[in-house]
């Protein structure tokens, strides 16, 4: 008998070997069908009807992705031609990249409606901004608003 590591006979190392590569596919799909329901509910609770329906589009987008996961799964277990698996390998990959970039596109539309991302208007950016008052006590308070009266007067005055 051939050992694998000198403790582990070659055929069990094998058949540990292929029961992993066919669980992989299988929690693949189990993830997406995860994030699939997490859109879904997501899809339904947004406020914002624009990442609503990016959220909607994310969801049927995971659900192919899980689909295609657990038909690798099965081509795994019915031992499919290697090249019979790349179609639905790279289906599953252009499904998950779709749903990514419409869960993100949800998310910084529903972040800007709800006003996150700072103003929405550019010209409301100085709301923010920290005012800074000096107390009428410090020195320096007290010689510019003495000379600002003086100035204000003079000009009132007409000298």
């Amino acid at each position: 008998k051939e050992l694998l590591f000198g403790m582990i006979p070659r055929g069990v190392s094998i058949n540990l070997g292929r029961r992993a590569l066919i669980g992989l596919p299988v929690l693949g799909g189990l993830f997406a069908s995860y994030i699939c329901k997490q859109d879904f509910e997501r899809a339904r609770s947004e406020a914002s009807q624009t990442a609503a329906i990016c959220f909607a589009v994310a969801t049927v987008f995971d659900a192919v992705d899980a689909g295609f996961h657990f038909v690798l799964a099965y081509g795994l277990v019915e031992h499919w031609d290697h090249s019979a698996l790349h179609l639905p390998e790279y289906a599953s990959l252009g499904a998950a990249g779709i749903s990514i970039i419409c869960a993100i596109a949800g998310e910084i539309i529903s972040a800007r409606a709800a006003g996150h991302f700072g103003a929405q208007n550019p010209s409301d950016d100085h709301e923010d901004a920290e005012i800074r008052v000096e107390s009428p006590s410090s020195p320096s308070a007290t010689k510019s608003s003495s000379a600002e009266t003086q100035h204000a007067s003079s000009s009132i005055g007409g000298g």
